[in-house]
């Protein structure tokens, strides 16, 4: 599945799995991906701004050319 030119903001994902899934040129503001599964992930040119992934699991995930806030968490 692929998302191009998306924006995210506020949005509460928590316990989700995403596969398969490619995000470009997308934004993802204030984002809560929590104890959520990620595998074969791509984001290309994505902005990432106050997203949480803590507790979260990861499989295949790549980060190309993307930008990060300081306030990305990856905490356990």
């Amino acid at each position: 599945m692929k998302f191009e030119n998306v924006e995210l903001t506020n949005v509460k994902m928590t316990h989700s799995n995403f596969t398969n899934i490619t995000f470009i040129n997308c934004t993802f503001r204030h984002v809560n991906f929590s104890n959520s599964s990620f595998n074969n992930i791509s984001m290309v040119d994505c902005d990432l701004d106050e997203v949480d992934f803590t507790q979260s699991e990861f499989d295949g995930i790549q980060f190309i050319s993307s930008n990060f806030a300081p306030t990305l968490v990856f905490g356990t």
